[in-house]
């Protein structure tokens, strides 16, 4: 009885250490059309009325922007680009135009266009830094209307909510205040070098990193010591922007001394004709000062 109890447990032994062999597994084969006949599908928005559906797609070869009709799930095609991706963002709120990004020509800047319902589009970003997504963008109003909107915003630039209604304004006029201050700052930096034969090119150099470092110092600062005024921004435009700033702040009974002289300044510059001119060329006004 042992005996058999013993063989027993070595055929159950043995059974149980031999190894099983895996289950054959079918590999999928695909030739070189079927690899390539997939389809991407990005979701974007639905229409004002939830009738169609806007997405992205690359069954065209490149993506472009479409719209399904929800109810007979036909497909039209809003975009035939052949040459440059096409990423739609969202029909507006109550039409159904839509806004979409796309560079130009794989040069990796984005643009945001408007396509009309006519089928005309309308690049909404011209400037460098929209188109960079590298603009600072300060809003004001209500946190929900701010929401809705902020993933638009941030195709172009970083957006911060700072308050109620007038508080992006307000923030923007406070940001003029600092860029002109400091233009004026650069110039009579330049200046004082020149004049005591320092070089004002590796006295840019030398001061990088620290705290009087800044794009103002390395762009102004440059233009300033080549002479070069050819405008980027415009005298009269920040002549516009100081008489703003001092008006609000008149209206808050707040008397800001070195905006009124920047301001001055400028409109010296407007009145001698330099209107067009860069406003680096605050360097001129300060070298004349008596």
């Amino acid at each position: 009885m042992i005996r058999l109890i013993v063989l027993s447990f070595i055929s159950i032994l043995l059974w149980s250490c031999q190894e099983s062999k895996p289950a054959k597994r079918i590999v999928q084969q695909y030739n070189i059309d079927q690899f390539m006949d997939n389809e991407s599908v990005r979701g974007s928005s639905f229409s004002h009325d939830q009738s169609n559906l806007l997405i992205g797609s690359d069954k065209s070869g490149i993506f472009n922007a479409y719209t399904i009709d929800l109810e007979s799930e036909e497909r039209t095609a809003l975009t035939s680009s052949t040459d440059r991706t096409i990423r739609p963002i969202s029909y507006f709120p109550k039409d159904d135009r839509i806004l979409y990004i796309s560079d130009n020509n794989g040069d990796e800047i984005d643009h945001i266009f408007l396509r009309n319902t006519d089928g005309t589009t309308k690049d909404l970003t011209p400037a460098e830094g929209a188109k960079s997504g590298s603009l600072a963008i300060m809003a004001g109003g209500e946190q929900n209307a701010f929401l809705k909107i902020k993933s638009i915003l941030e195709t172009m630039g970083k957006s911060t909510l700072l308050g109620p209604n007038g508080s992006g304004q307000v923030a923007k006029l406070c940001n003029q205040i600092i860029v002109n201050i400091t233009i004026g700052a650069v110039a009579e930096a330049i200046l004082l070098c020149e004049k005591n034969g320092t070089d004002p090119n590796k006295f840019i150099t030398a001061v990088s990193g620290g705290f009087a470092d800044s794009k103002i110092l390395k762009i102004h600062g440059q233009r300033m010591i080549d002479k070069n005024f050819i405008a980027g921004g415009k005298n009269i435009t920040l002549l516009k922007d100081m008489t703003n700033i001092l008006e609000s702040a008149s209206k808050k009974n707040l008397n800001l001394p070195i905006s009124k002289l920047i301001r001055n300044m400028f409109k010296n510059l407007c009145d001698a004709g330099l209107e067009n001119d860069d406003h680096s060329s605050l360097y001129k006004e300060i070298s004349n000062a008596k």
